[in-house]
């Protein structure tokens, strides 16, 4: 399931390539397409939530919220989550598009024009938030768990105390891992939120993680290896810097990596060595 910024929604048979249906919802999209429950859900500009049914493409429902949706919307459950540009989490009935509740906390002035994607385990929500907080709900009530700090805002204006979390959160076993802007990457306890690690680092793109070891592109354009128990780096390739990289992706036994000219570079995991590239998008 795809999705563009005019409107266009579609399902491509991933065997083939070929179009299944498409659907223009007539709205600027900027989060999604979300996929669960029988339900491909989009996000404007504008702060609609637009619910599709996954096999044809009719529209089951709209929401209304307060702000552009920015991240992929969470389905789950029974629940649709949204996370806002202004902050909030949203919960909205999956059946219905009623909403059902929100969670929200007081941001800085200033944060990155993006929202963490969040992640459902069992009945619990982890998301990251603006201010380099990192929160866990009841994705059923929206109540909150635990809210723990990864990172503290410092320097002497705004744009230097910007470490909001914009990316998706990496949850297995009994740890949570997540990475922030200007700040740090963490390893955090999931039952009582508990920071077993921490080491800095700048990315807003997100990690991957292959069950041993976290990969990172960071916002100069460096990707590291870091091992997952203790933080410590196992590599860094400095060949990408200044490339604008998006967050790195396992495939076939090597780390791949796009940047803003389209090109999708492979790295071997062992270390970090750049083993091929391809122009994907012209």
């Amino acid at each position: 399931y795809v999705a563009d910024a005019d409107g266009r929604v579609s399902a491509v048979d991933s065997n083939s390539g070929s179009t299944m249906w498409n659907v223009d919802v007539d709205l600027d999209l900027r989060g999604g397409p979300g996929v669960g429950g029988g339900l491909v859900v989009v996000g404007s500009t504008e702060g609609d939530l637009v619910a599709l049914t996954s096999g044809n493409g009719s529209e089951s429902w709209r929401a209304k919220l307060d702000s552009e949706i920015a991240a992929v919307p969470l389905v789950a459950n029974g629940m649709v989550v949204a996370h806002t540009t202004d902050g909030k989490l949203v919960g909205v009935n999956a059946a219905t598009g009623e909403k059902v509740w929100v969670f929200h906390r007081s941001g800085p002035a200033l944060r990155l024009r993006g929202a963490a994607q969040p992640v459902v385990e069992g009945d619990n929500l982890y998301s990251g938030l603006d201010a380099g907080k990192l929160v866990k709900l009841d994705i059923a009530t929206g109540r909150s768990q635990w809210e723990t700090p990864i990172s503290w805002p410092s320097g002497r204006n705004e744009l230097d105390r910007v470490v909001d979390i914009d990316s998706r959160p990496i949850v297995t076993g009994s740890k949570v891992y997540t990475v922030s802007y200007q700040g740090q990457m963490a390893a955090v306890e999931k039952k009582k939120g508990v920071v077993e690690w921490s080491v800095p680092f700048s990315s807003h793109q997100g990690l991957a993680y292959d069950g041993t070891v976290l990969y990172a592109a960071d916002a100069r354009g460096n990707v590291v290896a870091v091992d997952s128990v203790n933080g410590h780096e196992l590599w860094r390739q400095n060949a990408l810097h200044g490339r604008r990289l998006s967050a790195p992706a396992i495939a076939g036994g090597y780390l791949a990596v796009a940047d803003f000219e389209g090109y999708v570079h492979w790295l071997s995991t062992a270390d970090g060595s750049l083993v091929a590239r391809i122009r994907a998008v012209k």
